[in-house]
């Protein structure tokens, strides 16, 4: 849980748009906003779609609500600094489970720090994870993580992960283990020339780097995996329905064999 929760924030993981970008546009373009979004997994016809509702106050992302979870963003002028997950349970009561901070510098994200794991014994948390950005270039990021220990505040380095991109669009991920010169994992992105669906929520431009798909200007069509294990690259790919304004309704998640594992759907 707390593996894919890190990953979540920390692919997770910049060329940006500059910092003043207007959240107040009149521009009907700049309100197309994913206001739903559903998946479901294919080899589970009958069992009930993830369904997430998003709300806005003009394009800032004020919350995204599913079943047992809620999410609640923060805004500091046009960046989001603060994401907090709450779990949400059957008498509709909520306890805090997860937090995110963000720390921008120049109008780029510098940094941010994760804990997991709230409770009232460990209001803390129980888990955290610390994230530092070097912008070596406008195509060359390096971003490092560190694993926090709550008792003592002390961090140990994670891993190094290494990102180019062709404008706003992610192409190669690599990740290194500590020091190595090796990549374990090499990934490789091939995108189409439509919107994406959160082209237009303030503050997720500055995402790319943290939230594949959220901060690039297109939509990734083709993954070609390489690993230190695997050398024999394995491609995935994606399909997508698009609407009159060029902005996917239905993505279908191709895996091992093109064989269809996902599907998600949004509404704006």
């Amino acid at each position: 849980m707390k593996k894919l929760l890190f990953l979540f924030s920390a692919l997770t993981i910049v060329l940006t748009s500059c910092a003043n970008d207007d959240d107040n546009s009149s521009s009907e373009e700049n309100y197309i906003l994913p206001k739903i979004f559903s998946d479901g997994d294919i080899d589970f016809p009958n069992q009930q779609k993830r369904k997430i509702t998003n709300t806005f106050s003009g394009n800032k992302l004020v919350s995204s609500v599913e079943e047992n979870f809620k999410t609640l963003y923060t805004y500091e002028g046009n960046a989001i600094v603060k994401e907090e997950l709450f779990l949400v349970f059957s008498d509709n009561s909520e306890r805090k489970f997860n937090e995110v901070l963000r720390v921008y510098e120049n109008g780029k994200l510098k940094s941010f720090i994760e804990r997991m794991g709230f409770t009232a014994k460990k209001p803390n948390g129980q888990d955290a994870y610390r994230a530092e950005y070097t912008h070596v270039s406008d195509k060359l990021i390096a971003l490092v993580t560190y694993s926090i220990n709550l008792k003592t505040e002390v961090e140990t380095k994670m891993d190094t992960v290494v990102m180019t991109f062709n404008g706003t669009n992610l192409i190669k991920y690599q990740s290194f283990v500590l020091n190595s010169a090796t990549p374990i994992v090499t990934e490789l992105y091939e995108y189409d020339t439509k919107n994406r669906p959160h082209k237009n929520v303030l503050g997720f431009n500055f995402l790319n780097v943290s939230y594949l798909g959220f901060g690039n200007s297109n939509n990734v069509i083709k993954k070609t995996v390489t690993n230190e294990h695997i050398k024999t690259p394995t491609t995935f790919l994606i399909n997508f329905t698009y609407n009159d304004k060029g902005y996917p309704t239905r993505i279908l998640s191709l895996g091992f064999g093109n064989k269809v594992e996902e599907n998600h759907e949004y509404t704006y």
